[in-house]
């Protein structure tokens, strides 16, 4: 039985990782803020899934793991790295970071994790059932 493996992200380490996984049989959900993206590499991915949100936008979550319970019945593991730079935004240096970046990046990184971890964590905890749980970061965070 393939295993159902949840990716947030649409691009770079989560599309690599997605391909690598489809391609050893297990079936991938992807969730991603970039609706193209997600198109495109769900298309590739034969009988994978995707939904589009913000993993930083509570609902939107909530949303998207129910989204792929509902095509899936069920998440065996969940790969957390959407991430962005906040270079644009203002990041760089402690001393220079500024303070929309700081949210921003937070909003992403440390709370959107949090939000994607707790849905599908419910959802093991009441269906008694086991998982693993990937949070990952990139040379960006650095």
């Amino acid at each position: 039985m393939s295993r159902v493996l949840l990716i947030t992200g649409s691009s770079g380490i989560a599309a690599a990782t997605a391909k690598l996984a489809t391609g050893r049989g297990d079936v991938v959900f992807l969730v991603g803020k970039e609706s193209s993206e997600c198109e495109e590499l769900s298309a590739e991915l034969e009988g994978s899934g995707f939904f589009v949100a913000d993993v930083a936008d509570e609902r939107a979550v909530k949303n998207a793991v129910g989204s792929c319970l509902s095509h899936f019945g069920r998440i065996d593991a969940l790969f957390n790295v959407a991430g962005l730079s906040g270079r644009s935004l203002g990041d760089g240096p402690l001393h220079e970071c500024t303070t929309a970046a700081w949210q921003m990046l937070m909003n992403v990184h440390a709370t959107g994790t949090f939000f994607v971890c707790r849905e599908v964590i419910q959802n093991w905890v009441a269906n008694k059932q086991p998982g693993a749980i990937l949070n990952t970061g990139s040379a960006l965070a650095r």
